[in-house]
């Protein structure tokens, strides 16, 4: 069930890109409140997206329509508990902004306990398209207590709603295969999917149970994996091979040894451009007003390797990967 098809490398920094006047590029993602900034009210309790966390709640429910609860958190709330970077089950800084969800993903006292946070997308996906699924993570518990997973990634269906009773399902379209350990930074998850159903809803979390999810115990008095996710988003991919086109977005030289230039058959204007380094640095990011025929990206400094290049624009997101030299 997992898709095949992966941008350059699975984990990847995702910054908010949010410049002043270009607000507006922002557009193409399909998940609302996709940085948890947004609430009913502000935070009181434990178990409460839901109740609590606007667009997003808990998507696996038993038959009287109770389930294991996500919890979020932000700095609006007046219970301190609840307002990050310290909160009850750990610490944690938000990506950007002021909140986050927080999640179970593997319990010592529950057998396959997991909880899954879920959101309806503002429009289905489009059957064959391509789409750019990015989270960030971070495995937030207190260090006494807490367990290393692998296996946080996502779903997409056309159900609201998993039954408590046939999960975990063992499926995924996508999840991280290596252990994601415990730190005070976040990773940061990028993944390309192409779309056969015309999905509504995501879902968040481990859909593996105990004896498909690797684990690595801190301590002996470890009891569980808690992961925070915090700036989600999903964006139609413009430069892949759909429907018989070709890429808009070219990189030349390609390798690079100095400097590179953007070929795209349509004008980058308001666009935001990012490369990445192999392992998920992020070693530049610039807006461009206009982004015209001939002008360069100095990379004479970058160390030697693969790189992937991010451009958001308003008529969309396109992905493309170049070499150093």
């Amino acid at each position: 069930m997992k898709a095949q098809r992966k941008f350059c490398v699975p984990f990847l920094v995702v910054a908010l890109l949010q410049v002043a006047g270009v607000r507006d590029i922002y557009a193409q993602n399909l998940v609302p409140n996709g940085s948890f900034e947004e609430g009913i009210n502000c935070p009181t309790q434990a178990g409460n997206v839901t109740l609590e966390c606007a667009e997003w709640y808990a998507s696996v429910q038993n038959s009287a329509g109770t389930s294991p609860t996500p919890d979020w958190f932000h700095g609006c709330s007046e219970n301190d508990g609840y307002v990050p970077p310290e909160v009850w089950i750990g610490f944690q800084e938000p990506v950007d902004g002021d909140g986050y969800v927080g999640l179970f993903a593997f319990s010592t006292t529950v057998s396959n306990g997991r909880e899954i946070v879920a959101v309806q997308l503002s429009s289905p996906l489009e059957i064959g398209s391509v789409y750019q699924v990015e989270f960030s993570v971070s495995n937030m518990a207190e260090p006494e207590i807490a367990i290393e997973t692998n296996q946080i990634g996502f779903n997409f269906s056309t159900h609201q709603y998993y039954n408590y009773d046939q999960f975990p399902i063992n499926q995924s379209h996508f999840s991280v295969e290596e252990i994601i350990p415990w730190s005070l930074d976040w990773y940061h998850v990028s993944y390309q999917f192409e779309a056969d159903s015309a999905y509504e809803f995501l879902h968040i979390g481990n859909f593996y149970d105990d004896q498909n999810t690797l684990t690595n115990f801190l301590n002996d008095s470890a009891t569980r994996a808690y992961y925070a996710i915090d700036n989600v988003s999903v964006s139609h991919v413009l430069n892949t091979s759909e429907n018989g086109r070709s890429s808009t977005v070219t990189v030349y030289p390609n390798p690079a040894h100095s400097s590179i230039q953007i070929n795209a058959q349509s004008e980058l204007r308001e666009a935001i451009i990012s490369i990445y380094s192999a392992t998920g640095n992020k070693v530049f990011e610039e807006y461009y007003r206009d982004w015209a025929p001939g002008d360069q990206i100095d990379v004479s400094d970058f160390e030697q390797g693969m790189y992937c290049l991010r451009i958001i624009s308003p008529q969309g997101v396109y992905f493309e990967s170049f070499i150093k030299n």
